[in-house]
């Protein structure tokens, strides 16, 4: 199962700590966790025994285990239409604890549907916690459809029409290896893909989410090519 580099363009601890300024020495949830990359990125901001990971691919699990022995970890065997095709978890991991400063999630729910981002934040808001950050992808940044129409040129020599997405109100768009599919609706099929992404029109977003219960803010770290959607207790 997959394992994310670490370099520098995989180094997201400074938009961690732009969204989190002002929080120091945190206890931290990073849910898709891989191996602990935001925890080694950080270089000691984040204390090995206060951080927690949760990820899907077992090999991420554990590889982080052995590097940070002191910090938990969990594997959860879920579905995954990218990392975890034969997952088969119904119920999220028994985290022990469940008192977290920050909760953070970068580059998850850009590979889940929307029922799934719903379902997570419904169990990530159970825990006791501070603030919390996930990111997620703007249908309407198109540096974003650019840079996932050539990888799909480039690894498939074929793909969707990028004229498909531009000047059209999708809420929902679910990108699968070969072609698009363009939905208004929270529903997608359990297909096995190397890529599945999902992108959204935010203000949907923003009101979807609210009628779920969930208080959302918009934020822009960095570049501002990735919004973040993020909630304050």
């Amino acid at each position: 199962m997959y394992v994310h580099d670490r370099n520098t363009s995989t180094n997201r601890y400074p938009l961690f700590k732009e969204l989190f300024v002002d929080i120091d020495k945190p206890s931290v949830l990073d849910y898709g966790g891989n191996q602990g990359n935001l925890l080694y990125f950080s270089k000691g901001d984040i204390l090995e025994c206060n951080y927690t990971s949760i990820d899907v691919s077992i090999n991420s699990v554990e590889l982080g285990k052995k590097e940070f022995p002191l910090a938990s970890w969990y594997h959860y065997d879920c579905f995954n239409h990218m990392y975890n095709h034969n997952g088969t978890a119904t119920e999220f991991p028994n985290v022990l604890n469940t008192t977290q400063d920050l909760i953070w999630a970068y580059s998850v729910f850009s590979h889940t549907d929307l029922d799934e981002l719903v379902s997570t934040l419904t169990w990530l808001t159970s825990f006791k916690f501070k603030k919390l950050a996930v990111s997620v992808l703007d249908i309407n940044t198109y540096e974003l459809l650019q840079y996932f129409y050539m990888k799909r040129v480039n690894d498939f020599g074929k793909s969707f029409q990028l004229t498909d997405l531009q000047n059209k109100n999708y809420d929902i768009a679910y990108f699968y290896d070969n072609d698009s599919i363009l939905i208004n609706n929270s529903t997608s099929p359990k297909t096995k893909c190397k890529y599945f992404i999902s992108l959204y029109d935010l203000n949907f977003l923003q009101s979807y989410l609210k009628e779920k219960g969930f208080n959302v803010m918009i934020k822009r770290p960095g570049n501002g090519y990735i919004p973040f959607l993020c909630i304050e207790n």
